[in-house]
């Protein structure tokens, strides 16, 4: 085991460690500001059937994501096919890269 005074634990490292934890996790997350789309890791994408160009500026209302359940099983998301999936969802408000937004984290149902 790495003790503290490892490469792992240097903040630049951990922060690179966490974003590809993130961008490769079998969970959807959107990070959204007013509404919007501003990121999405490869799930979310795989998810919806958007590249993520489509999903980044696309309102959440399209997706017909309910972030304000901040915590609900059974919500539903709309795929670009126009069909939806049942996705467990969790919601909170937080900073990310110096932007106050809604992290939307969601799996399958």
């Amino acid at each position: 085991m790495r003790g503290e005074g490892s490469a792992a634990a240097n903040p630049l490292v951990q922060t690179t460690l966490l974003g590809e934890l993130l961008e490769n996790a079998k969970i959807g997350a959107l990070a959204i500001e007013s509404g919007r789309c501003v990121a999405a890791n490869a799930y979310a994408c795989e998810l919806t059937g958007y590249a993520r160009g489509e999903l980044i500026g696309k309102r959440v209302g399209d997706l017909k994501l309910d972030v304000h359940a901040h915590e609900q099983a059974g919500n539903r998301i709309r795929r670009k096919d126009g069909g939806e999936v049942e996705i467990a969802l969790r919601a909170c408000e937080t900073m990310l890269g110096g932007l106050s937004v809604t992290l939307a984290m969601f799996e399958l149902f």
